[in-house]
């Protein structure tokens, strides 16, 4: 990955991200939340649009590909997979609201 200069001048939010995120960090695995994420806002457009059986299985087993192949690579480990199922579910009650 290049590394960008960015000017702390005129961006300080994407500074401060950059000088306290070390590049190993990984908790919580966004991959999962987005794809818990995905997978909820899928699954109620998918009944509201009365789609058939197979169609949100089909979505439910990508949500879980990823989240499976997210370990199976080494790109995450367990607690970071653990945190980002609750930070996708707690964005997935949110929508709910």
């Amino acid at each position: 990955m290049p590394i960008f200069v960015i000017d702390g001048e005129l961006h300080p939010a994407l500074h401060f991200l950059k000088t306290t995120d070390a590049a190993g960090n990984a908790f919580p695995s966004l991959h999962v939340s987005f794809s818990v994420f995905a997978c909820a806002v899928l699954m109620r457009q998918l009944r509201e649009v009365g789609a058939p059986a197979w169609m949100h299985l089909l979505n439910v087993a990508w949500a879980v590909g990823i989240v499976y192949s997210t370990l199976a690579i080494r790109q995450h480990v367990a607690i970071d997979v653990a945190g980002g199922l609750v930070l996708g579910l707690a964005f997935c009650w949110r929508l709910r609201s």
